[in-house]
């Protein structure tokens, strides 16, 4: 059975507009109701990826009065580790600073989202860390990165694989890395690289896999962001409807592996 996964990055202004208003539901917030009605119209299972910090803002000030909506909601809507904030670059971290930002953001969602939202399956902010930042990921119960592999003629080796596994990748969707015990995914589409009128090609070109990631980052849904993409939302339709009728389904990584 063909599945496909739906994360969205760089997840942080949702969080400081949760925290600033007094709604009733997470869903009067109109990035996580537009997110909503995705899952509704298509059965999407989407993950966020998220920081610890912006400027002005950081999970700990995140209210607790969401948690059990959170967690009743945990079947389609799940939250991981991105970084600790969009300035954070990994490349050369060591395993104390890696552990560090990961114990920051699972135990911020923990405390306001509940064990249930909590995914051990997470996409590293610009995929690049040594080993020791790989096995602190490990280590804080991380069980699967998601990687940019590049095409043949611009290859791209993400975290600290090799040039032979990000070839493999290439044509593949998962490696087991036995020497750290992670499984890494390949990321096929990230939707906000696109023009709406060049995106069903770029879908096309992964069709024939037996699983499929999509992605997008939160801050091209806000018109304040300079680089604000107005067809955000028809993008995001756009792919699922497209993946929907090429006879994917919508599922978690915990629910392939686990």
């Amino acid at each position: 059975m063909k599945k496909y996964r739906f994360s969205i990055d760089d997840n942080i202004q949702v969080f400081k507009e949760l925290a600033k208003n007094n709604y009733s539901s997470i869903f009067e917030n109109k990035y996580l109701e537009f997110l909503k009605s995705v899952h509704e119209k298509y059965g999407t299972k989407i993950q966020l990826n998220i920081y610890y910090e912006m400027e002005g803002f950081n999970l700990s000030e995140m209210p607790e009065r969401y948690k059990e909506e959170w967690e009743s909601v945990s079947d389609w809507l799940r939250l991981s580790f991105h970084a600790y904030s969009d300035d954070s670059r990994y490349k050369d971290c060591d395993y104390d600073t890696m552990k560090r930002d990961v114990e920051l953001v699972h135990n911020e969602i923990l405390r306001f989202a509940g064990e249930k939202s909590l995914s051990f399956y997470t996409t590293l902010h610009y995929v690049a860390c040594p080993k020791e930042g790989v096995l602190a990921m490990r280590d804080c119960g991380i069980k699967g990165l998601v990687g940019l592999y590049g095409t043949d003629e611009r290859p791209r080796i993400p975290y600290h694989l090799t040039d032979e596994i990000s070839s493999y990748m290439r044509s593949n969707c998962f490696y087991m890395d036995e020497e750290t015990g992670i499984v890494f995914m390949r990321n096929d589409v990230t939707l906000n690289e696109y023009k709406m009128e060049n995106l069903l090609s770029s879908l096309e070109n992964h069709s024939g896999c037996e699983f499929y990631e999509v992605m997008i980052h939160e801050q091209f849904f806000y018109p304040e962001y300079k680089w604000f993409q107005g067809d955000f939302e028809e993008k995001v339709l756009f792919a699922m409807k497209y993946l929907v009728e090429k006879g994917y389904e919508p599922a978690f990584f915990e629910e392939i592996f686990e």
